[in-house]
């Protein structure tokens, strides 16, 4: 969110909208025998209006520096219009509409050239809301090729997203949180907090919202001053808003970068086992695991037959297996806190092993 002026903003999104110049599929059938591309494909904030913009830009440096085999780099381009005045929520909403469409017509653009493509997304801002409406609909739709489009999909990331809902499994662990986001404060056609996202989608995304960022985490009183367009509202947001565009300087790029760039891990998605505990005790165990860097949460994890649940936290990651810090958040009969080793043994499964204070060992078996 930056403050500029909207007029030339205004513009072009009437320009775009009026006109229908976004990019449409190529014609004619997908090829099913083409060699796919790995592609990154960025959308930027509010007020950032070239390609893939400060937030943005840092994330596909940092893969282009430290990940290997992606072979595309692509800037959704839409208004992005500015949002620090909150009068300007009717032009907010227009923006969105055309990001959404344009970014889903580069999904369907590259889908058409091959249908072998695999795609990672990042959204900042305004970009994230687009992101995360457009991973929605196609998640959403009856079409055969919006889902398979969906399908290609391996990870999505979102920073700073304006309707950021906390209670997510997909959001990063972030302690203390504040506020509310801007969205379920000031009015706009599809406002309020992000709802859960179910598995399928949460499996893909990993969201990001720094605390006392104004757009994700908004402090009570600005939340109360914003409830109506008032200049009290717009002069909080722009003293904030240092805050939003400190994404890059704080680390949360690199974080989402290295999410984006670890798609292919062995320990990413849902896995159901059986554990063998003190050699007497047998039960389920299911786990929703999503990744992140050292000291976040990773996953969820659900005992039922004990009545438990919990989450885990990475704490140690070597080449060959990685340690999980378990902490158990749902019926404290069961150990409230226990390290677990999870060690890959062959495609889809996991060695699952407790040592202390009980023993517990397992298999896991990706669904």
């Amino acid at each position: 969110m930056r403050a500029r002026s909207h007029c030339a903003a205004l513009f072009l999104l009437l320009a775009a909208l009026a006109g229908g110049n976004l990019p449409s599929a190529a014609a004619g059938r997908p090829d099913p025998n083409c060699t796919g591309k790995h592609v990154f494909i960025g959308v930027r904030g509010s007020g950032e209006h070239s390609g893939f913009g400060d937030t943005i830009g840092a994330v596909k440096d940092r893969l282009q520096r430290t990940a290997s085999g992606f072979t595309g780099f692509e800037a959704v381009d839409y208004v992005a219009v500015d949002v620090i005045n909150p009068g300007n929520w009717i032009m907010y909403d227009a923006s969105y509409k055309q990001g959404v469409e344009q970014l889903t017509n580069a999904l369907y653009l590259k889908n058409y050239q091959c249908v072998n493509n695999t795609y990672v997304i990042a959204g900042y801002s305004q970009g994230a809301d687009v992101v995360a409406g457009t991973l929605n609909s196609l998640w959403e739709s009856n079409s055969s090729v919006d889902r398979d489009i969906f399908a290609h999909i391996h990870a999505v990331a979102l920073l700073g997203d304006p309707r950021y809902n906390s209670k997510d499994v997909s959001v990063a662990a972030v302690s203390h949180k504040y506020g509310v986001p801007i969205l379920a404060v000031l009015p706009s056609d599809h406002g309020g907090v992000r709802p859960v996202l179910p598995k399928a989608l949460a499996a893909k995304v990993r969201s990001w919202c720094m605390p006392k960022d104004p757009v994700c985490d908004l402090d009570p009183a600005t939340a109360a001053a914003c409830a109506t367009v008032s200049p009290s509202c717009a002069a909080r947001l722009a003293a904030q808003t240092a805050r939003h565009l400190a994404y890059r300087i704080t680390g949360y790029t690199t974080r989402a970068a290295d999410w984006l760039a670890h798609t292919d891990s062995p320990y990413v998605g849902d896995w159901h086992g059986m554990l063998l505990q003190d050699k007497k005790l047998v039960y389920p165990v299911d786990v929703h695991y999503i990744g992140g860097q050292l000291g976040e949460k990773v996953a969820t994890v659900d005992y039922a037959a004990l009545g438990c649940s919990g989450q885990w936290f990475l704490t140690q990651v070597s080449a060959h297996a990685i340690v999980v810090h378990e902490e158990i958040t749902k019926n404290s009969h069961c150990i409230p806190e226990v390290d677990i080793t999870l060690t890959p043994v062959g495609q889809g499964v996991l060695d699952y092993k407790v040592s202390t204070p009980v023993s517990a060992t397992g298999q896991l078996h990706r669904r």
